[in-house]
């Protein structure tokens, strides 16, 4: 009895009647090890017609394989002038692992190229029956990963590398991806385009067994060609031959994925991508009614291959170039818009956008090869600790710190979110970091390797009235410099950014001058707190906590602080003096304005903001954040503003990225409020002053310290972090370079089971 089976599309099914009609009449039978190098000849009439692109050039290069064999990549780019890195398609061939060249169907990606400005390299990878499982998987990969190694000689930018592949060279595109996941590639995949895949060897699906004796590729064919590519069922890693066969397809790059309506993959490629959808990976999936395998190539002009050609194509652009435009308007709306060390002509003075080492290992990895733990951004609301090249010594002012502590900071939690605009896969974070120097350039003055030393979490140059370059760890959009969550990193103008931490001062306590004490300071002595005034601060965080007691120190005769739960325990513990409103448990119908108003009648002189807008308390707010209609809430800025008295001022610390909502503009013109934005703190300004509030024990960092972590559970840490879990203030991370606990440091915390 015949199984029954969706129709052809006409169009096609004309095309698919002429095919079979000539010699041999009918399916063609299942290639067999006897007359597989003659079909790869007849195979080899569909290769690419490189002549019929002019505008594009092509180049040949042979690189070293993973057994001690030679890849071949072909090289496909528009003529035209680049006018900066160009986005890059890494290529996999089709054929079922068995037939075709990295010239099979090459074609069919020409006008990507052409289209998205793109570099296209196509990988020659090893073949079964010769060659079984996992050499083709393993070329591939090799050649990926010497593709993100090269990407400057290349010409191309190392964070938007999209894989992609036809038929045998979508599944293998797929088991590429998953092995640059689980090999922790450095540069992680910007976004895989799968055309029909072949993803499954067990050949048990519905449409596996309707077309197994008819279309263009039968499941017949199918069942040999898995038989040579995986002779053993069991092999290890038998998942990135057969992507199918993965259990865990998470943080995986986001997906394009197509197949025929009447072919063999339709069903493993629809299950494929179900499975990404379920497991928290973005994928689109089209499936063409009555189209057969490889529709679009022997059936160009039928009205389903220009559809599904344009689909694809529709997807890039929106990947590589909406996406971009949308970040690039956040990014020109940003408060730090001139964030980047500039000299008298206005280009930046130093190498920037070095956010990994493993971008460009030949020109930013250390040539010793020695890899170090980082925490590395992996997408929205993924942080993991991964071996990554460590830094070289690029410019003659660098320093490379061997690192002895870090922290994570509110703000972290922002780039954690994907708030922060251009911020890309891969990027080590941290901005608060101390350590010992490993090695200097050659014009590095006042320092010796040894030397324990504090950065500056703002980097600057010492020149040109003070103007920086941005922020270690914080994005490409403030200089891309790699952050200091690693064991090692580079400190462009060493001899500036870096504060020598005298031998009476622990690291536990010199750490924090690199962003938080003098952000808190900044905070404070900008908005000019003076002797009597009444202060209110929103947050009880690390920042806001400082900002109580430098307002004490400068004569502030009450300070009431606005938070909720457990972080407004802990700061009145360690300063009984400080009054409290615990914003979740007000009664219905009293606000934070009110409450401040009860207990200060005119209202507090000057308020401080020191939590950020990207947290939103009322609906609102949340889902207009949520739905990026406004990438700040102006709730607490509102509340400061309603709150003070006429004529107070409204000190802004927290970070917001862009534009907010609803902002209360009436209120701070009518009743004269002075609303000032306190900016990214000027380290350089303040650290040696409150360097010797530390020594001489004016203040004490340790109070905001409740953590002492190591390294490698640092990605933990951020989610407990973020949760406000396990009673998180301010933490301590340890690396293998850190010296031992220091008298009133908190005991290591372990969240390893």
């Amino acid at each position: 009895m015949a199984i029954p089976k969706p129709p052809y599309d006409p169009q096609m099914m004309e095309l698919l009647a002429i095919a079979q009609a000539l010699p041999p009449k009918g399916p063609r039978p299942p290639p067999t090890k006897e007359n597989i190098v003659e079909t790869r000849k007849v195979v080899a009439m569909f290769e690419a017609k490189y002549n019929a692109y002019p505008d594009l050039s092509r180049e040949d290069i042979s690189i070293p394989g993973p057994d001690g064999n030679t890849i071949e990549l072909t090289i496909v780019r528009p003529k035209a002038p680049a006018k900066g890195p160009r986005n890059a398609i890494y290529y996999i061939h089709g054929g079922g692992m068995i037939l075709g060249t990295r010239h099979l169907m090459l074609q069919e990606a020409f006008p990507w190229a052409k289209e998205l400005d793109a570099v296209l390299i196509s990988v020659e990878y090893r073949l079964a029956p010769e060659h079984p499982h996992p050499a083709p998987v393993e070329d591939c990969y090799a050649g990926l990963k010497w593709v993100s190694e090269n990407s400057s000689k290349l010409g191309i930018d190392p964070s938007r590398i999209m894989i992609a592949g036809h038929s045998g060279g979508g599944g293998l595109s797929a088991g590429t991806a998953l092995l640059a996941r689980d090999r922790k590639l450095p540069t992680p995949l910007f976004a895989q385009l799968l055309v029909y895949p072949m993803l499954d060897d067990r050949n048990v699906t519905a449409s596996s067994k309707q077309y197994f004796g008819e279309g263009t590729w039968t499941g017949a064919t199918n069942a040999v060609a898995w038989s040579w590519i995986l002779p053993d069922k069991d092999a290890p890693g038998v998942q990135y031959a057969a992507p199918s066969r993965a259990t865990d397809l998470s943080n995986l790059p986001t997906t394009f994925l197509d197949v025929g309506g009447a072919e063999v993959f339709r069903d493993e490629g629809i299950a494929y991508a179900s499975r990404l959808l379920e497991q928290g990976t973005q994928a689109e999936l089209h499936v063409w009614p009555g189209a057969y395998h490889g529709f679009d190539f022997y059936s160009p002009t039928s009205d389903l291959a220009i559809a599904a050609k344009a689909s694809r194509l529709a997807w890039m652009k929106r990947m590589f170039y909406e996406n971009c435009i949308f970040k690039m308007a956040l990014s020109q709306a940003a408060a730090f818009v001139e964030q980047k060390i500039l000299g008298h002509d206005n280009n930046a003075t130093t190498e920037q956008d070095i956010t990994n080492p493993g971008r460009d290992r030949a020109k930013y990895a250390n040539p010793s090869g020695e890899m170090m733990k980082a925490l590395v951004w992996m997408g929205k609301n993924t942080v993991e600790v991964r071996d990554v090249p460590k830094p070289r010594l690029v410019e003659d002012r660098d320093v490379i710190l061997k690192v002895t502590g870090s922290t994570v900071c509110g703000s972290d939690l922002h780039l954690l979110h994907g708030t922060v605009v251009q911020l890309e896969k891969g990027d080590i974070l941290g901005h608060e970091f101390c350590g010992e120097v490993d090695s200097m350039g050659k014009d590095v003055t006042g320092l010796q390797k040894g030397d324990r030393v504090v950065a500056s979490f703002q980097i600057a140059c010492g020149d040109y009235g003070g103007r920086t370059a941005g922020m270690f760890g914080y994005s490409h959009f403030t200089g891309g410099f790699a952050g200091g969550q690693a064991e090692y990193v580079r400190v462009p103008y060493g001899d500036v950014n870096l504060l020598k931490i005298p031998s009476s001062v622990p690291d536990e306590k010199a750490l924090y001058l690199s962003d938080v004490l003098a952000t808190s300071w900044n905070c404070v002595v900008d908005t000019g707190v003076e002797k009597g005034d009444v202060v209110a601060i929103w947050g009880a965080g690390p920042i806001g906590q400082m900002a109580a007691e430098f307002s004490l120190m400068n004569g502030a005769s009450k300070v009431i602080m606005i938070d909720s739960n457990w972080r407004l325990d802990y700061v009145k513990s360690k300063y009984p003096n400080i009054e409290t409103i615990d914003y979740s448990t007000l009664p219905r119908g009293t606000s934070v304005t009110s409450k401040l108003k009860e207990m200060v009648p005119r209202g507090p002189d000057v308020a401080l903001e020191c939590v950020a807008g990207e947290y939103a308390k009322g609906w609102a707010h949340y889902f207009e954040l949520m739905l990026g209609l406004e990438t700040d809430s102006s709730e607490i800025v509102n509340e400061m503003i309603s709150s003070v008295k006429s004529f107070g001022r409204c000190g802004i610390t927290g970070v917001y990225v862009g534009y907010t909502n609803h902002f209360n503009i009436g209120s701070l013109m009518e009743r004269g409020i002075r609303l000032i934005g306190n900016g990214q703190a000027p380290v350089h300004m303040y650290w040696e002053k409150l360097l010797k509030m530390i020594e001489s024990g004016e203040i004490d960092p340790l109070k905001m310290v409740t953590h002492r972590v190591k390294m490698e559970e640092l990605a933990e840490v951020y989610y407990k972090f973020e949760k406000k879990e396990d009673g998180m203030q301010k933490v301590f991370v340890e690396t293998k370079f850190s010296a031992p606990a220091a008298a009133g440091s908190p005991a290591l915390t372990t969240y390893t089971k």
